[in-house]
């Protein structure tokens, strides 16, 4: 074999050789870029989930919650009417003198010949304000008697108001303040309580009148401080 023979055949071998490699590179290349590719489409599918399952179990879990804070909160204003512990002040229901009462007949759950009794058991200037304790008694022999003020205010909240005869003015119900009708709960023959919130008079108006019921006569002139 000549110099020139040798060389084209050593030449050819190198030519091949590089050929080869540059095959494999490309090849490895562009399977990666795949993998790569294929691999940020799943993070990104799997980030988008996250925060809609995320935002579903929140939604779902913080009304559970409020609920159960609610029903709890709910037993605890039952409880303490039940005991007759609603005036406010650490003065039971049992142990307030009635300032003026009224009884009215009404239908008491299954018991169409019941009455309810309404009191008032205490007054208190403070500040601006007005403040009443009221006494509700359901006059019945319904038992398991689920009933509210509410319900046998004909389903509407008990507002009562007062009036300022000196300057013959009405004071209404300071809302906000005041017991919700239909979380003070009736028990038979048992006294509960709801506390009652208005404006107050000038300084010089020491008597005012009150009403206890629709339709019922007004306490008049009751003392207020």
């Amino acid at each position: 074999m000549n110099k020139s023979t040798a060389s084209k055949m050593i030449l050819g071998l190198a030519l091949a050789s590089s050929i080869g490699l540059a095959g494999c590179s490309v090849g490895v290349s562009d399977e990666g870029q795949d993998n790569t590719q294929n691999a940020e489409q799943a993070s990104t599918q799997q980030q988008g989930a996250q925060p809609e399952d995320g935002g579903s179990m929140t939604q779902e879990s913080e009304p559970a919650e409020s609920a159960e804070a609610s029903a709890a909160a709910s037993d605890e204003e039952q409880d303490s009417n039940a005991e007759g512990a609603s005036s406010g002040d650490g003065v039971t229901a049992d142990s307030l003198d009635s300032l003026a009462s009224t009884t009215v007949r009404t239908q008491i759950g299954d018991d169409k010949d019941a009455a309810l009794t309404v009191e008032l058991l205490s007054v208190e200037r403070k500040g601006e304000l007005i403040e009443a304790i009221y006494g509700f008694t359901a006059k019945t022999d319904a038992t398991n008697l689920t009933a509210s003020v509410f319900e046998l205010n004909d389903n509407s909240q008990f507002w009562p108001y007062l009036i300022d005869q000196k300057n013959l003015n009405r004071h209404s119900l300071v809302r906000k303040a005041s017991d919700n009708a239909a979380k003070i709960k009736l028990m038979s023959n048992k006294r509960v309580t709801g506390k009652f919130v208005f404006p107050a008079p000038p300084q010089d108006v020491h008597e005012m009148d009150f009403q206890l019921w629709r339709g019922a006569e007004m306490a008049k002139d009751v003392k207020i401080d």
